[in-house]
C-alpha cells in the first residue's frame, strides 16, 4: 500500500483503530471526529476482511461520511489476479473523490 498511495499522492490522516485490532475508545472516536472535520473528510475505507456493519454504520450515520471498500489481499472471484485488485481498488477510489 505505501508504494500505491505515494504513487498516487495518498495520505493515510487517520485510522478507526488505534492499534491494529484494538477497538477505540471514546476519546479515540472524539479525536477520529476531529480529524474528519479538520481535513474535510468524506468518505471512510474499509477493507472486507475487517468490515463491521456496526463501525460502517457509525462512519455513515455518526461522522457523515460515505464509506468505500480497498482490499489489500484479493482472492474473491473478481480480484483472482493482482492487476484486477489494483483496478478494483482504483475504482473505488476514484469513485469517491
Amino acid at each position: 500500500w505505501s508504494y500505491f498511495a505515494e504513487h498516487y499522492h495518498l495520505r493515510l490522516v487517520a485510522t478507526y483503530e488505534p492499534v491494529e485490532g484494538q477497538s477505540p475508545s471514546l476519546s479515540d472516536l472524539g479525536r477520529l471526529r476531529d480529524i474528519v472535520k479538520q481535513y474535510g473528510l468524506r468518505t471512510f475505507y474499509t477493507e472486507p476482511q475487517k468490515m463491521s456493519p456496526t463501525i460502517v454504520n457509525l462512519m455513515q450515520q455518526e461522522f457523515g461520511l460515505k464509506t468505500r471498500t480497498l482490499d489489500p489481499v484479493g482472492g474473491r472471484g473478481d480480484t483472482g489476479r493482482y492487476i484486477d485488485l489494483m483496478l478494483l481498488n482504483m475504482e473505488s477510489l476514484s469513485n469517491s473523490v
